[in-house]
């Protein structure tokens, strides 16, 4: 994702989520299917960013990444909920079965928080594979 990478309300109605000082906020596993609706849009390779978010990802207390190395900045997918507002921006960790998920309010040009997707705790994957770069 080209555009992604480094270079409001909560979604059922329900108040606004409360942030820390620093306006992080962490979004709960309980909190986390709030945020989720089929069918999501994947957007496209060359899609751009309405804001720039990375300074609130530089921001992510070590400890809400569980041990997981996000470091690389490389951002996997993005995907748009069907309402238009909310968009998912995956960032890639050290293992392809967990990302960083970075959840923008389009409308309100700002970050709603950020959440550990683990896939393979979410579906039961038996096998965690670490990520491997071409030429290392």
């Amino acid at each position: 994702m080209t555009g992604y990478s480094e270079a409001g309300n909560f979604l059922d109605g329900s108040e606004p989520r409360s942030c820390d000082s620093e306006g992080m906020h962490l979004i709960s596993d309980e909190e986390w299917p709030g945020y989720f609706a089929q069918p999501m849009e994947r957007l496209s390779d060359d899609a751009e960013p309405m804001f720039d978010f990375w300074t609130y990802v530089e921001k992510i207390p070590v400890e809400d990444y569980k041990g997981f190395d996000c470091s690389a900045g490389q951002v996997a997918d993005v995907y748009r909920h069907p309402g238009g507002r909310y968009e998912h921006v995956l960032i890639n960790s050290d293992n392809r079965n967990v990302f960083m998920v970075i959840v923008l309010d389009r409308h309100a040009g700002l970050v709603v928080g950020h959440h550990l997707l683990r896939l393979d705790e979410l579906y039961g994957l038996t096998r965690s594979v670490t990520n491997t770069i071409p030429g290392e």
